[in-house]
């Protein structure tokens, strides 16, 4: 059995979610749409039995909200998946994820939104830079070298990801 926790996404509306599927289904939603060809830097933050927040370009946007508990032991993470809930495959660039465990302020965030970082920063659980080209594996740069496989036909692009050379102070 499938379970679905924690995803960022975009709406029907064309706007930016953070959604958790905890005790209950928890959503904030950006207030603006997503502008096509623009390269955005898009973050959640859910702390069980806290705050659940959506960041994007390193900015808080929506409205927080208080989640109760969240899912134990989720050990898959999909990127660009059709996920569940309503939600289909994304079409669009993905330049990398990253997956920490614990939360980022949205002073870390906005500071190292668009850094290349050195895969050591305390927290930092998975770093997977999506510039390796065709391939059948996703490699993991954080020192947990969490391997993933590619499936179906991602379209590798050449585009110019805007950001920084140099690391995070972490």
């Amino acid at each position: 059995m499938m379970a679905w926790s924690h995803q960022l996404r975009i709406n029907a509306d064309g706007k930016f979610e953070h959604y958790v599927d905890a005790d209950e289904k928890y959503v904030v939603t950006h207030t603006q749409t997503v502008v096509l060809g623009q390269w955005y830097h898009v973050a959640g933050v859910a702390v069980g039995g806290g705050e659940m927040r959506l960041f994007v370009d390193g900015q808080e946007e929506g409205t927080a909200c208080d989640v109760g508990d969240l899912r134990q032991k989720l050990d898959r993470w999909f990127v660009g998946s059709a996920s569940g809930d309503g939600m289909g495959y994304f079409e669009g660039t993905i330049a990398e994820v990253r997956l920490w465990n614990l939360p980022r302020s949205e002073e870390e965030i906005h500071s190292e939104a668009r850094k290349v970082l050195n895969g050591t920063e305390r927290g930092l659980v998975g770093y997977w830079r999506m510039n390796e080209g065709p391939g059948a594996m996703i490699f993991d740069f954080s020192s947990y070298n969490s391997v993933g496989p590619v499936k179906g036909e991602p379209n590798w692009t050449a585009n110019v990801v805007p950001l920084q050379d140099g690391t995070s102070s972490g």
